[in-house]
């Protein structure tokens, strides 16, 4: 799996390869797709503790909006990122609220089950988003001028990097005639 950086530019009129960016075949579809990367500042929150730290890194973040080219087989790819987070959290929270409805009625060794089975489900869920982020694209920088994405199909970066390297060198080829013109 390749990187490559986007300009806002580009993204924001839609100047990006029709290539899938999973896997770079012929894209044939096109969901808008929000990006988003917590503001590096964020990491000075660790020394007041994880509540502060996860707020912050929650509320201060960057966003960046594209149209995501898709093939028929990933057209769904963000679709399950998103459902393993917010599933996972969903199932956590319930067997949580379980466990809590069930202190008056039941024996402490139950009680120590249902916890625990509720810890070993959490801890499960947590290697699965964090596997899910390793294998899927998402963004390693997202600030005003540029979008560093990771992830994505090799033929796609290779695609952005030609088309922008063709840019510089049209940008270059008109310079050159402005300067032959005087």
């Amino acid at each position: 799996m390749g990187a490559v950086i986007l300009k806002r530019s580009d993204v924001n009129e839609d100047r990006i390869p029709n290539l899938c960016i999973c896997c770079g075949k012929p894209a044939t579809a096109r969901p808008t797709k929000t990006f988003s990367k917590r503001q590096e500042w964020t990491n000075t929150m660790l020394f007041l503790g994880g509540v502060p730290y996860f707020a912050c890194a929650a509320l201060f973040r960057n966003y960046a909006t594209m149209s995501t080219p898709l093939c028929d087989s990933h057209r769904n790819h963000f679709r399950w990122q998103s459902a393993i987070f917010w599933g996972g959290l969903a199932i956590i929270a319930t067997l949580l609220i379980g466990c809590f409805a069930m202190i008056p009625h039941m024996p402490d060794k139950i009680l120590q089950n249902c916890f625990a089975g509720t810890g070993i489900f959490a801890l499960l869920w947590v290697i699965a988003y964090v596997i899910n982020n390793f294998v899927s694209v998402t963004a390693a920088k997202v600030d005003d001028h540029e979008i560093l994405l990771v992830g994505v199909a090799d033929r796609f970066a290779n695609a952005c990097n030609r088309r922008s390297s063709d840019y510089v060198d049209e940008v270059e080829e008109a310079s050159h005639f402005q300067f032959a013109r005087r």
